[in-house]
């Protein structure tokens, strides 16, 4: 148990991983982000919680459009609970900001690709 523990931190001190709850950690390198109605239950553990507009009817297969944020709605009880919840929070919005950006770039790259290509033929 200790050498995973000590992986794990020298891990998270590179910034390849990121403790985001007890015995949770987000991958960092990967541009991956856990799906939400996977990771709420092991961040909200033991506070009764659901998730809210598009979410829900995407979840409950009511709409096909897939949300753009998640909106889980939840009463915690303690000041220890807000403060775990506000960083998984904070976690998730940086992961998803990386992600846009990451597909705003090979967009880019994608187009500047296809006008290099039309120049050639040209």
């Amino acid at each position: 148990m200790n050498s995973a523990c000590h992986t794990l931190s020298i891990l998270k001190s590179k910034g390849v991983l990121s403790r985001i709850g007890r015995g949770l950690y987000i991958n960092r390198a990967n541009g991956i982000t856990p799906r939400c109605v996977e990771i709420i239950p092991w961040i909200l553990r033991g506070n009764e919680y659901y998730f809210g507009l598009n979410a829900a009817a995407n979840y409950w297969g009511l709409t096909p459009q897939m949300p753009r944020g998640y909106y889980v709605i939840y009463l915690a009880e303690t000041d220890a609970e807000r403060k775990r919840t506000s960083r998984w929070y904070a976690e998730l919005e940086e992961k998803q900001r990386y992600r846009e950006k990451m597909q705003d770039e090979k967009e880019e790259e994608e187009e500047e690709r296809k006008n290099a290509k039309e120049f050639a033929l040209d």
